[in-house]
């Protein structure tokens, strides 16, 4: 006669069950939900920590020189900011973009033939 189950009549399996839950040995939901009384932790701002924000700091690597390169005087045509960077033109365009977000107004002037880069004069 085939061995049965304790509970049911049922012919009992060679292999144990495993459900992929108790098989990691983690619950996937916790057994209760958290009570309404349970005290949440207060969570600080982490700014007091902070010397210096993102607009202060200085911009450091290729995009820094980016932006060296077109605060000078006459600015920085694309051609001279790719030779500078090794950056093909879209992503030369992308990098005045991105400091353009950091505040700082780069714009492309036309002077005598020449279109370059320039941090733009405040108020013009």
């Amino acid at each position: 006669m085939a061995r049965t189950t304790a509970k049911t009549n049922k012919p009992a399996t060679d292999k144990p069950k495993k459900s992929p839950t108790k098989a990691a040995g983690k619950r996937r939901t916790p057994k209760r939900p958290a009570s309404q009384d349970a005290v949440q932790p207060q969570v600080e701002p982490v700014l007091a920590d902070r010397t210096r924000t993102e607009a202060t700091q200085p911009i450091s690597g290729k995009l820094g020189a980016i932006a060296h390169a077109i605060a000078q005087p006459t600015g920085a045509t694309m051609a001279e900011l790719a030779a500078l960077t090794v950056w093909q033109p879209h992503t030369i365009r992308a990098a005045i973009s991105r400091l353009r977000q950091r505040g700082i107004d780069a714009r492309i002037t036309d002077v005598d033939d020449r279109k370059a880069y320039r941090i733009a004069k405040r108020g013009a």
